[in-house]
């Protein structure tokens, strides 16, 4: 198996999970601000979309690493994979990997916030601030990486 081509696949994979990342962000977000302006109780299929975002965001997180240190390694095993490198691919880079997980960070502190309250209103509110946070890290972070 050639490496650049397991690399051009994990690439567009990770590419593609992104935008389902950002879709589902988005998503969460509009069910909160509707939520919040329809006055309506906190249900299962608002906690389900707001879990399915998280395990989305983890799960891009997972793949980006797996990117970036599956690279270091492969640079460090054999000296002969450097044209890797030399792809100029931001993946390669740790920042992108680090907003990442700052962005699923704050995601995770709006989900257990959000699970402490008995209050539908402030569970909408809890979402909808740390999902619209993490989601301009994530549009951020792909629009100075590009």
């Amino acid at each position: 198996m050639d490496i650049k081509l397991f690399f051009s696949g994990f690439i567009k994979l990770y590419f593609y999970w992104e935008v389902i990342v950002i879709i589902s962000t988005i998503a969460a977000i509009i069910n909160s601000l509707l939520g919040i302006f329809s006055k309506k109780s906190f249900e299962n299929f608002d906690l389900r979309i707001t879990l399915f975002t998280l395990i989305f965001n983890y799960i891009l997180l997972i793949i980006g690493l797996f990117i970036f240190i599956s690279n270091v390694l492969l640079l460090f095993w054999n000296s002969d994979n450097k044209l890797i490198i030399e792809q100029n691919n931001f993946l390669f880079y740790i920042s992108p990997h680090l907003l990442n997980l700052i962005a699923v960070l704050i995601l995770t502190i709006g989900w257990s916030l959000h699970k402490k309250s008995n209050i539908s209103l402030k569970k909408f509110l809890r979402i909808l601030g740390f999902y619209f946070l993490g989601l301009l890290i994530l549009i951020g972070k792909f629009i100075w990486m590009n």
